[in-house]
């Protein structure tokens, strides 16, 4: 007969079992070591905490100056992102006398119409860019303008409108760096001829129209545009028998020009534009040119605009 080894006692096992957890509680976690940075990247220490006595008598943590300047340049670049330009690098900053402006952050209090939707990012102006002011610290200007006119026939076949002076101004705003909008009312007074050489008093033609302005070099000195807008161009003549018209006629401008920013306030304009009015009636349509110089006195803007860091 086989003869069976004698069981241990129920409490042996649970004591050692006691033993077994007391032990493992007692070790140690293991910390992984610490990886290497990749190649070109300095290594980000992390913040360490310094308990600090408040005035209220509770203790809270403070962090040293310097791992709380390597903290905000961190937080800078994870929450910061559109202070920084895809290249990698921030951008540098635009200052002037008229405030501060950094060209590739929306300002605080710009309406979103047309920051949004016609910026560019990560904008990199053409030709000579502007260093210590920008086209947006005074994006609203007014401007007086001064040139010639010229059209085709107002009535074909039977009156025609010589080369005159023309005068005006410009109302507009700057949307960001590349898009632009303004108002513009001009006012003319051709020469007219008629059939048999008639005689007749000179007429007036009057323009109002609102334009909306591209400008594919951004914050350059020189800044070339493009333009088209919608409008209204009033006709006065008499004909040669005697009849008076005055029509309203609709107009679509579009031309191209030149500013360049001579100071911080004030910019020179060159301005090239087909004004085509639709006829009504006896009244052709008709092409008029107009080839004018311009000064517009810039304004508006934050005087000083601020970034989080």
């Amino acid at each position: 007969m086989v003869q069976r080894p004698p069981r241990l006692p129920a409490w042996i096992g649970l004591a050692w079992l006691a033993a077994t957890a007391v032990a493992a509680a007692q070790v140690p976690p293991m910390v992984p070591a610490e990886l290497p940075e990749p190649s070109g990247t300095p290594p980000i220490p992390l913040q360490r905490p310094v308990p600090v006595l408040s005035q209220d008598g509770a203790t809270r943590p403070k962090t040293s100056s310097q791992d709380g300047a390597t903290h905000s340049e961190a937080a800078r670049g994870k929450e910061g992102k559109g202070d920084r330009h895809p290249s990698g690098g921030t951008p540098p900053e635009v200052v002037d006398s008229g405030g501060l402006f950094r060209p590739f952050e929306r300002p605080p209090g710009v309406p979103v119409l047309g920051e949004r939707l016609l910026e560019r990012p990560g904008h990199r102006p053409r030709g000579i860019p502007l260093r210590t002011t920008s086209w947006r610290n005074r994006p609203s200007y007014a401007a007086v303008m001064l040139g010639t006119a010229t059209g085709d026939e107002l009535v074909r076949g039977r009156v025609e409108q010589h080369s005159t002076f023309m005068s005006g101004f410009w109302l507009g705003h700057d949307f960001s760096h590349h898009w632009g909008g303004e108002m513009r009312l001009g006012l003319a007074y051709p020469a007219i001829s008629t059939v048999g050489n008639a005689v007749t008093p000179s007429g007036r033609q009057e323009w109002w129209d609102v334009q909306l302005l591209g400008y594919p070099w951004g914050d350059a000195r020189f800044r070339p545009y493009y333009k088209i807008g919608l409008g209204v161009t009033g006709v006065h003549f008499q004909d040669d028998q005697g009849n008076y018209f005055n029509r309203g006629l609709v107009t679509l401008p579009f031309g191209f020009g030149m500013k360049y920013l001579w100071r911080k306030h004030v910019a020179l304009r060159l301005d090239v534009t087909d004004n085509l009015a639709f006829g009504s009636g006896a009244v052709s349509t008709m092409h008029s040119w107009s080839f004018l110089l311009g000064v517009e006195a810039r304004f508006g803007g934050p005087k000083r605009i601020r970034f989080r860091h």
